[in-house]
């Protein structure tokens, strides 16, 4: 290299120049001095020469190749690696990570959180810390985040530990570890999509709970489909509102009441989400002037063989079927006074109110429970 009469020295000086306003961009937030690009290029040829470049690979004992870096030996290192750097490999001081690894299928949250070493304590030099990332993997640390905060806010508000639910919300895009190192008792459900409930042991408690929550609430009509049993009337609440109708509808089985209470969860989460908080969501009776709609029941499982009614064209308009009475912004719930039909004299006839949930595309998420 000949110095400033190198083409080559005025390029690398440039590219270094056209970094410099973004490098010292956190040290102006954070108050603290720098100096002109005209004074930190008297030092950077010097830095480059004085930088340790090392090759981290998987090393061979019997040929010595384990041997210990020498941090004293330059004033900066450069690790490249793979495997090597991807877990359990700390490096302290740690002020720049460039991680374009990312993977194909579903990331695990635990191997995620193992990589983002540029976590930490950083405090005293966070102004010189940076991170590249590819888009996908920037959003699945986002959502890592936001559900850890979830979980620990969650066991913030809760007094007694033997209280906690062993229930984990994570996002549908993330697997929480490794299937072959989970207990057998784990289950993995989704909140996606429609999902169809069934509340028949706690009838009496629900109907009256229904019929006092709509005797003052003011709905408006969904779409004008002809017949009753097709109109339906809609709700528009805050979160609170919906949460606190969600608390007071009773489910006395097993995977509906932890899919109530993953529900709940849920929407207080989103309404306290720093990034996009959600304050709304909807609640709709399905044909809030009709009859109770007659439905197959199965009394052994104690559920409903179909709760949707199917599109349908006949009548004076298209009916578009019970799943596309549904909004797209947030998650809607949906009331259904059912009669049901069997042959036990127990359970023939018995009207009833059950629920049905929707979880957007942009909401879906999962929840793993053991």
């Amino acid at each position: 290299m000949n110095g400033e009469t190198d083409l080559g020295y005025h390029e690398m000086k440039e590219s270094f120049r056209g970094s410099y306003e973004e490098s010292i961009r956190l040290y102006a937030k954070y108050g603290e001095d720098y100096s002109t690009f005209d004074e930190m290029w008297e030092y950077i040829p010097d830095i480059i020469l004085d930088t340790n470049l090392e090759l981290l690979i998987s090393r061979n004992q019997k040929k010595g190749e384990n041997k210990e870096i020498d941090w004293d030996s330059s004033t900066s290192h450069i690790l490249v690696g793979a495997d090597m750097l991807n877990r359990g490999f700390t490096v302290e001081k740690l002020a720049v990570t460039y991680m374009p690894r990312y993977s194909v299928g579903k990331s695990t949250a635990d191997t995620i959180q193992q990589r983002c070493r540029f976590f930490g304590y950083k405090r005293n030099y966070l102004w010189s810390c940076r991170v590249f990332l590819p888009k996908s993997v920037q959003t699945e640390y986002e959502e890592y985040v936001d559900h850890e905060e979830e979980m620990r806010n969650w066991l913030i508000s809760t007094p007694r530990l033997e209280d906690v639910e062993r229930l984990l919300l994570i996002s549908s895009d993330l697997n929480a570890t490794r299937k072959n190192i989970l207990s057998k008792s784990t289950v993995v459900n989704k909140l996606s999509g429609w999902r169809q409930m069934n509340a028949f042991q706690a009838i009496s408690d629900n109907t009256s709970f229904i019929e006092s929550w709509l005797s003052n609430k003011e709905l408006q009509l969904y779409h004008d489909y002809g017949t009753e049993d097709r109109q339906h009337y809609y709700a528009k609440l805050p979160i609170s509102d919906v949460i606190e109708f969600l608390s007071k509808f009773k489910f006395q089985n097993v995977p509906d009441s932890a899919r109530k209470q993953a529900t709940l969860r849920y929407l207080k989460y989103l309404n306290s989400k720093a990034r996009r908080p959600v304050d709304h969501a909807y609640l709709i009776f399905m044909a809030r002037r009709g009859e109770a709609r007659e439905r197959a029941f199965k009394v052994e499982t104690q559920k409903l063989q179909e709760l949707f009614s199917g599109r349908s064209t006949t009548g004076s308009s298209v009916y578009p079927g019970d799943r596309q009475i549904r909004f797209e912004d947030s998650i809607t719930i949906q009331i259904h006074k059912v009669k049901l039909k069997c042959e036990s004299t127990q359970w023939c006839g018995k009207e009833a109110y059950t629920l049905a949930i929707y979880y957007p595309d942009d909401f879906a998420i999962n929840y793993v429970e053991s």
